[in-house]
């Protein structure tokens, strides 16, 4: 067994991977695998570090600076990402062409320029990449909590998330044709591919630190949670990523992460599945009740 890793801290990112196996469609296996995974609330927990992976291209990072709402609507872009990835996976065919449709338009006002080069939120190597860290924290959280996945099993569930990129403008052929291939991709895109920006440091600080843009009744929660999430994200994030955001790996960190990680994998496997399921049955319910007072379209008349 081999374990693909975005770097050599142990926090990082670690997902089982088998060296030669590729198929050109989504089986209804590899769908139900997928889905057994996203169903898991506790994978949401490396949300944090997918955005801050994303916001590491900066091409990404410029586009999200210039054109996100994040400060001013943290609440709503959260729920409208993980209504994205639970409408992609649990979706019906009509659900995720109006998702689709509500993305697209979203994205379309994305661009704009970085140094003189151009950035457009419907480039397909933005949108691999975007989709990458989403498959990268979802999974590395997973394995985390139940341990590794079997290679056939790890590779089935590749495939279909392959579907969160090539639901919008990622050819299928973009996507790496087995996890040998994603692994190759990844490394390249972390070491070599990746810089952060003054921009993106600045959106660390809103992702960091959200408490101001939360409405009211969520500060609470904020206060209470977010040094938790500071220092699991830090643990998470490869290291050549992590120092270029200037954040640090320290022995509060790891030991918190590490008391975070050891103390879910033994009590949330064991938790209700309609407990461990809860967001992704509320983000489904609430898209679908948008869709149905809009006409079955979620944009806007």
């Amino acid at each position: 067994m081999e374990q693909l890793r975005s770097s050599e801290s142990d926090g990082s990112f670690a997902i089982t991977i088998e060296k030669e196996s590729s198929k050109p469609e989504i089986s209804q296996l590899e769908l139900l695998e997928l889905r057994m995974v996203a169903r898991e609330s506790i994978t949401l927990v490396g949300g944090p570090a997918a955005i801050l992976l994303q916001i590491a291209h900066p091409l990404v990072g410029q586009g999200v600076a210039d054109h996100s709402t994040f400060t001013t609507r943290a609440i709503s872009r959260a729920e409208y990402t993980q209504m994205y990835i639970y409408c992609m996976i649990f979706g019906s065919t009509e659900e995720k062409a109006a998702m689709k449709a509500y993305v697209d338009k979203s994205h379309s006002r994305v661009v704009g320029q970085y140094k003189k080069i151009a950035y457009d939120a419907k480039d397909p190597e933005l949108q691999l990449w975007v989709a990458a860290t989403i498959y990268a924290s979802m999974i590395g959280m997973y394995e985390l909590i139940y341990g590794p996945m079997f290679p056939a099993r790890a590779e089935r569930v590749y495939r279909a998330f392959s579907v969160m990129g090539t639901s919008l403008q990622v050819p299928r052929e973009m996507w790496p044709k087995n996890l040998g291939a994603f692994k190759s991709y990844w490394d390249d895109m972390i070491n070599n591919k990746l810089h952060v920006t003054s921009d993106a440091r600045a959106v660390l600080k809103d992702i960091f630190y959200p408490t101001k843009n939360l409405p009211l009744w969520a500060r609470p929660l904020g206060i209470i949670a977010m040094p938790f999430v500071r220092c699991i994200t830090i643990e998470q994030l490869p290291p050549p990523v992590r120092d270029e955001f200037f954040l640090r790996s320290t022995k509060t960190s790891r030991a918190i992460s590490s008391l975070f990680i050891s103390g879910m994998a033994g009590v949330y496997p064991f938790m209700p599945l309609f407990l461990r399921q809860f967001p992704k049955t509320n983000m489904m319910r609430q898209m679908r009740k948008r869709m149905k007072k809009r006409g079955g379209q979620l944009t806007k008349p």
